[in-house]
């Protein structure tokens, strides 16, 4: 397996929208988080941080996900938010997902 080194387009891309919801620590560790969903083969916590070049003792990942305070429904309200500004991904009669 290759290591990480940046995170990939699509975080990069999508990512910003949500940094509102997060300290600067938050947002990099959901970014990494997010990162080895996408490209790693063992998504746990270990198996991420493990990926990447620079990583940060694992315990920090973990505890982004365990211990630290960041509203869940903000986060949901924001992702709903941006689909439904996509022609594509927006509701309709027919269902979410449009051709």
């Amino acid at each position: 397996m290759l290591p990480i080194v940046d995170y990939p387009s699509t975080v990069r891309e999508y990512g910003g929208y949500f940094r509102t919801l997060f300290s600067k620590m938050q947002f990099k560790h959901c970014q990494e988080y997010l990162t080895g969903l996408i490209v790693s083969d063992n998504v746990t916590v270990t198996g991420i941080n493990s990926r990447f070049v620079n990583a940060n003792d694992q315990s920090s990942l973990n505890k982004f996900l365990t211990t630290y305070s960041w509203d869940e429904g903000a986060l949901n309200a924001k992702r709903l938010e941006l689909l439904q500004g996509n022609n594509k991904t927006r509701w309709n009669e027919r269902g979410v997902v449009n051709r």
